[in-house]
C-alpha cells in the first residue's frame, strides 16, 4: 500500500461559498460548500504539486467518491482510522482557477460537526483544507522535497493549520473583523462608502477650513519669525552697548553725569543769591530814611465835646 501523503491549503473568505441546494429533484436539500483545497505552491514540508498533479485530483473530485474528513480522521490517541461514521460529507465537484484547485462539497444533514463547520466557514473563519492522496508518479527537487506529477486521492479534511503557508493571510483576518463589526453595527457599507468618498473628495467647507488653516499656520510662521529678528535685535544692541572703555573715558562720562544731577541744584543757588541782592538793596533804601517814628497805625480816640484837648495817636513802635 502506498504511503499517504498530505497537503493543505486554506480558504479564505472571499474564496469561499456556502448554499443550501438539491442534489436531486426530489431529495432533501443539503448544504455545499466550495472552498480551495491544493495548489501549486510549495508547502511546509518543501513539497509541490505541479499542474498535471492538480489535474489528476480534479478527476477524482468529479468521481463523487472522495470523503470529506475532520482533520484527516485523527482521534484523541493519535490513531488514523478513517472510519465511515466520521464522514461530514462527500466532494462531488471540482474546477482549478489559476494555480488553485477548488472542490464542492455537501454536507451530511443533521450532523452538529458538519453544521459547525459549515458556519465557521460562512462566517470568514480562515479554516483550512488538505488532502490525504498515494504517489504515482514524482520527481525530486534540489531541496530534498518532491513535486507531485500525479496523484491517487483518497479524502480531503478540514484543518485548523494547514501545510501551505499561504494558508492565512491578513486578508483574511480583516474581512473577518469587517463582518463581525457590520454584523454588531459598529459599521454598515454605507457607512464605509461615504468614508470612502469623502476622503477621496473633500467638500468645499472642507477645502476652505483648511485654507483657512494653512493662513493661519503661515501668519503664525511668520509672527514667530519677526518675533524671534526683534529679539535678535535686542540681543546684538544690547551686545552693542557692553563697551571696553578707558579711565580717560570713564572719568568723562561721570563728569557729565554729575553735571547733569548738579544742574538743578545750581539754578536754585543762583535764585538764592538774586534774592540776596534784592534783600541788600531793600536795607540800603531803609537806612538812608529820616529816623522819625515808623509803625502801623491801630486805634484812634473819638474828639470829645469838651475842651479837653485831644489826645494823640496811638502807635506801635517796633
Amino acid at each position: 500500500m502506498p504511503e499517504l501523503k498530505t497537503k493543505s491549503i486554506a480558504a479564505p473568505p472571499g474564496q469561499t461559498k456556502v448554499w443550501k441546494a438539491r442534489l436531486v429533484e426530489a431529495g432533501p436539500e443539503v448544504t455545499l460548500i466550495r472552498v480551495p483545497i491544493s495548489s501549486i505552491t510549495e508547502d511546509r514540508d518543501g513539497d509541490e504539486f505541479s499542474p498535471a498533479g492538480l489535474e489528476s485530483m480534479l478527476a477524482g473530485l468529479k468521481g463523487g467518491k472522495i470523503p470529506l474528513y475532520l482533520d484527516h480522521g485523527y482521534k484523541e490517541s493519535g490513531a488514523r482510522l478513517y472510519g465511515a461514521l466520521d464522514m461530514l460529507g462527500a466532494w462531488i465537484d471540482g474546477e482549478i482557477e489559476g494555480s488553485t484547485l477548488y472542490g464542492t462539497a455537501f454536507l451530511e444533514p443533521d450532523s452538529w460537526t458538519a453544521m459547525t463547520l459549515a458556519q465557521k466557514i460562512e462566517s470568514g473563519m480562515p479554516v483550512g483544507f488538505s488532502v490525504g492522496f498515494g504517489v504515482l508518479k514524482s520527481r525530486g527537487k534540489d531541496n530534498g522535497g518532491l513535486i507531485f506529477d500525479e496523484v491517487s486521492l483518497w479524502e480531503v479534511s478540514a484543518v485548523g493549520i494547514p501545510s501551505n503557508p499561504d494558508a492565512v493571510n491578513s486578508a483574511a483576518v480583516q474581512a473577518v473583523v469587517k463582518s463581525l463589526r457590520v454584523k454588531v453595527g459598529l459599521e454598515t457599507d454605507e457607512m464605509k462608502r461615504k468614508t470612502k468618498e469623502t476622503e477621496e473628495d473633500p467638500s468645499e467647507e472642507e477645502k476652505q477650513d483648511e485654507a483657512e488653516q494653512e493662513e493661519q499656520k503661515a501668519s503664525k510662521e511668520e509672527e514667530e519669525e519677526e518675533e524671534s529678528s526683534a529679539e535678535d535685535e535686542e540681543e546684538e544692541d544690547e551686545e552693542k552697548s557692553f563697551e571696553v572703555l578707558d579711565e580717560a573715558a570713564i572719568r568723562q562720562i561721570v563728569a557729565e553725569e554729575v553735571g547733569k544731577a548738579l544742574a538743578p541744584i545750581a539754578e536754585a543757588l543762583k535764585s538764592l543769591a538774586v534774592l540776596d541782592e534784592i534783600k541788600t538793596t531793600v536795607t540800603k533804601a531803609v537806612a538812608t530814611r529820616s529816623r522819625g517814628p515808623r509803625g502801623i497805625v491801630v486805634a484812634k480816640q473819638e474828639e470829645q465835646k469838651s475842651n479837653t484837648p485831644a489826645t494823640r495817636p496811638d502807635f506801635i513802635i517796633p
